[in-house]
């Protein structure tokens, strides 16, 4: 829950800033494969944005969308707001890789991937196409439980993609008056942190 949002934040408030402090900037990439619910756009202030073709036929690449200090891909770029995804297995992984090998992504210090929730085919997709440094979730209170079959299922499949961290979103919000509440209880990031043998990252409002 919260991972569209989580992932945003992780680019543009902290990566990208503080490769802009470095001197480096634009050197972020954000990498959005939910491809059923694109909402990157959307929290990056991209909606309806269309990005830049450069080439034709197979050598054709698509230029990301840069904002922020970051450089974006979605599908919610390629597809009207109001026209569905309706697509397979085989369409989702074929978007993916094209992602991945026809996007003029340039240099990048990192690329960050923002994945539906689950272990389906995107997530599998992403593994079998891009080699990846690890993995790294969001946990609530309501989302422990997908948080624990989603590591199983990558241990099962054999991909090898470490797992970094657990950030506890939607931990507490702090009213007008300053009190904190945490709606969704407290500690659930550390205790799924603790289970999956990694440590819990971040406590996010």
């Amino acid at each position: 829950m919260g991972k569209s949002t989580f992932s945003v934040n992780l680019a543009w408030a902290a990566l990208a800033q503080l490769f802009e402090f470095q001197g480096r900037p634009g050197r972020v990439g954000l990498m959005d494969c939910d491809i059923y619910g694109p909402s990157v756009p959307l929290m990056m202030g991209l909606g309806g944005s269309r990005p830049e073709v450069q080439g034709e036929g197979t050598d054709a690449m698509l230029v990301p969308i840069e904002r922020h200090g970051v450089k974006v891909m979605s599908m919610g770029f390629l597809v009207d707001d109001n026209t569905p995804v309706v697509w397979r297995g085989p369409m989702i992984m074929k978007t993916i890789q094209q992602f991945v090998q026809n996007v003029r992504w340039g240099e990048l210090d990192v690329l960050l991937v923002d994945l539906p929730p689950g272990t389906g085919d995107a997530q599998l997709s992403l593994v079998q196409t891009l080699p990846l440094d690890g993995a790294g979730d969001c946990d609530d209170a309501a989302a422990r439980c997908d948080e624990r079959r989603a590591q199983g299922r990558l241990d099962v499949s054999k991909v090898n993609v470490p797992l970094i961290g657990v950030a506890e979103n939607m931990s507490f919000f702090i009213d007008p008056a300053g009190n904190k509440h945490a709606l969704f209880g407290s500690g659930g990031g550390v205790l799924t942190a603790e289970k999956l043998g990694t440590t819990c990252s971040a406590r996010c409002r």
